[in-house]
């Protein structure tokens, strides 16, 4: 039989074996790069409620986001990197699920890079393997993955959202759901000045980066953000008169015929529904880096 080693010389002998495979490794001579801290958080109007113009007070119950894909690009609305301004390290090839409606600012991810860069990130899909963030359970990520949808689009959900809106003693409450994932890049600068995704990394720095989820967005009349919040047209999509308007009377009803929304078509290219304005040119501008102006977001 043979004999067992002590246990001493078991792990002197592991740990002169590391040594040596690490020796016959290549050293890594790059400089160290910077770190991007991207984190997560709602806007007062999500955690506090917002009036429209027209008179409903909107409260948020649940908002419910699949974010990450974070990562590093070319600067502006450009998308490959050229190594010799940008150089990335580590990519973040994940996404958690936050309540948004959770006061605070929540951890999302860190990437790595040098340079003149361009950071990305995406309104995602989820799986299994998602991290929860606060106030989220496992049964919210099962809700979240299982969204039967009757066009045959994926069916995870990438955001759900839910609350009310009352005015003069009448309360119509709202839960919406809506599928594909959003490629969030080129988000313009406070007062449209450059663009505030672009980022300059010099070696072992760290920037901060807070992805603010603006829900009250969903409500906004046009594209612009000086646009006043509306909104009689969604309480006059609950056409049955139960005061719960469903995803399906969103997309029985047209959508708004404005200057805004002219380019708006529905997902087979026809005519586009509330629904489809909601999705298309709403959601899309929720997210913003801190003080940003909207987003390019591209549907997938």
């Amino acid at each position: 039989m043979r004999a067992r080693l002590p246990i001493s010389i078991s792990l002197v002998r592991f740990a002169a074996a590391a040594l040596l495979l690490a020796g016959c490794l290549p050293g890594d001579t790059r400089p160290a790069p910077a770190t991007i801290h991207f984190t997560v958080e709602a806007s007062r109007a999500v955690l506090e409620g917002v009036t429209t113009i027209d008179g409903w007070h909107i409260t948020f119950e649940r908002l419910l986001l699949g974010l990450g894909g974070a990562r590093l690009g070319a600067r502006g609305t450009g998308g490959n990197i050229d190594p010799s301004v940008c150089t990335s390290y580590a990519n973040a090839n994940y996404e958690r699920l936050f309540d948004v409606t959770v006061a605070g600012r929540q951890p999302l991810s860190d990437i790595y890079g040098l340079g003149a860069c361009g950071v990305s990130f995406e309104v995602s899909w989820l799986d299994s393997s998602t991290t929860l963030g606060a106030g989220v359970s496992a049964k919210d990520l099962l809700f979240m993955r299982n969204a039967g949808t009757p066009d045959g689009w994926k069916k995870s959900r990438s955001l759900y959202v839910r609350g009310q809106a009352t005015r003069e003693g009448v309360t119509e409450r709202f839960a919406w759901s809506f599928q594909p994932a959003i490629a969030a890049r080129g988000c313009t600068g406070a007062g449209d000045m450059g663009f505030a995704s672009d980022v300059f990394l010099t070696s072992g720095t760290a920037v901060q980066l807070p992805i603010i989820v603006h829900g009250e967005s969903l409500f906004r009349e046009g594209l612009d953000d000086e646009s006043p919040l509306r909104f009689d047209a969604l309480a006059a999509a609950d056409t049955d008169g139960d005061h719960e308007i469903t995803d399906d009377e969103l997309r029985a009803i047209a959508g708004p015929t404005t200057d805004a929304d002219a380019g708006v078509t529905s997902r087979d290219g026809g005519a586009p529904s509330l629904e489809d304005v909601l999705f298309l040119e709403r959601v899309p501008r929720m997210v913003r880096l801190g003080d940003s102006g909207p987003c390019l977001g591209a549907i997938r």
